[in-house]
């Protein structure tokens, strides 16, 4: 059973609590004598003092299920953007097709999850019999997090996409991650050569999936990379540039891109990514939804779709992307999916698997290449499925009419893109 402090997971645990819940008392004796005892670990371990109490409280799993229910719309929005969210993780084969977001996420957190710390609430929640000084040491590592860092504030500084959010979980998570095994093995950890820290968190990940085969690895992994690729990305940081202290100055600059957590020297030498912005009406059609997927979402993607022989290269190279929904009259949206790449190499890579991927959506329908115009489209049942690969850009839009489509590709290749160059920075300058 795992900890949750994704921040994914925070958004939706911020729950009305009633008054009648409000009055319980925050902590029995043993719990206290427990709390205190962790307080002092995870002080002595992560070398920062506590600057408040932390309120702990014991909720059901009918609790639990109520608060996140409440409260998906803080993150995922409801109605309209809830549906084309829904679509979108459908279409990628992510999520499937007879499942809804609520309904998994009502099945997967509450098996998932044993507790949970919540920065706007500012305390500990847990759902069964609090009895480990492990656990309890991690969720008091966000706690400090949040005092000294300001993990709300972190979370709603920019966009809530995909990339982001899970970049600033593997923070997160990896660095509460990084204290509890350290407090588990006595200090063996610090100790431990960081190849052999990367072979074993890369085996947790995969042994966690293999446990939770009864939920879509799309869904599973982005939530266990949190935990294992995090500690990885954290202990490298450590050891590269000067221990908690340096951890304490990556707070003030965040990774932004998955990409970053799982290749940290991308972190510390400021590989940043691209940001992509699609025209406000391309060739007409209104964008019903849009987000950025970054280098996990890559993955997933090709996973989804091609299985365990997906080519682990299409998606290395990453320098940024923008996934759109797009109105399609009364048809399904159409599905845009823009990316950019360091290398021309890298960008054919992705193009090769991207083709790898029309093939299973469209069996028997055969690819043609509309040469002046560099498009491989693949028509089936009326509708054109397409890959463009120019230069290190790279697009895949699934849905389109036959008619026409090609206005449509050519306003999406023409999107802005912008090197980020800047970001606040207490690590250094990232310029």
């Amino acid at each position: 059973m795992m900890r949750a402090t994704t921040l994914l997971a925070l958004v939706l645990l911020l729950g009305r609590v009633s008054a009648e819940e409000e009055k319980k008392p925050d902590v029995n004796a043993k719990l206290a004598a427990l709390l205190d005892a962790a307080k002092a670990d995870a002080t002595r371990i992560r070398g920062l003092p506590f600057l408040a109490e932390v309120p702990v409280r014991k909720i059901t799993a009918d609790e639990f299920r109520a608060q996140m229910m409440r409260n998906t719309d803080r993150l995922l929005g409801k109605g309209e953007r809830l549906k084309w969210m829904q679509h979108l993780l459908q279409r990628l084969r992510i999520l499937p097709a007879d499942t809804g977001i609520v309904e998994l996420m009502d099945r997967f957190f509450p098996k998932t999850v044993a507790a949970n710390y919540d920065p706007f609430r500012k305390r500990i929640s847990f759902l069964r019999g609090f009895r480990s000084r492990s656990i309890m040491v991690h969720e008091l590592v966000h706690s400090l997090q949040d005092q000294h860092f300001n993990l709300s504030r972190n979370l709603l500084d920019g966009p809530l996409e995909f990339d982001r959010l899970l970049a600033l979980g593997a923070l997160a998570e990896g660095d509460a991650e990084s204290v509890q095994r350290h407090f588990d093995t006595n200090g063996v950890l610090a100790i431990t050569p960081l190849p052999a820290v990367k072979a074993w968190g890369q085996q947790q990940i995969e042994n966690y999936l293999e446990r939770r085969k009864d939920f879509p690895r799309g869904i599973a992994r982005p939530f266990i990379f949190q935990y294992f690729d995090g500690m990885i990305f954290v202990e490298t940081i450590k050891r590269h540039a000067g221990g908690y202290a340096a951890l304490n100055r990556v707070w003030g600059n965040p990774p932004q891109t998955t990409e970053q957590v799982l290749h940290p020297e991308r972190y510390i030498d400021r590989d940043l990514p691209v940001r992509i912005t699609p025209p406000a009406k391309p060739a007409g059609r209104e964008i019903l939804l849009q987000n950025t997927l970054g280098e996990l979402g890559v993955r997933i993607v090709l996973e989804s779709h091609l299985g365990k022989d997906w080519p682990r290269a299409a998606a290395v190279g990453w320098d940024g992307d923008r996934i759109l929904l797009l109105s399609n009259g009364d048809a399904d949206p159409i599905l845009a999916w823009l990316t950019t790449w360091d290398s021309k190499r890298d960008a054919r890579e992705f193009a090769d698997a991207a083709k790898r991927v029309l093939a299973v959506l469209a069996p028997g329908a055969v690819p043609k290449l509309i040469e002046k115009q560099g498009i491989l489209a693949c028509v089936n049942d009326g509708q054109a499925h397409v890959i463009v690969a120019r230069e290190r850009d790279v697009l895949l839009a699934l849905g389109l009419p036959t008619d026409g489509f090609a206005k449509t590709v050519a306003a999406l290749m023409n999107s802005e893109k912008t090197e980020v160059r800047t970001h606040r920075s207490r690590f250094g300058s990232s310029e």
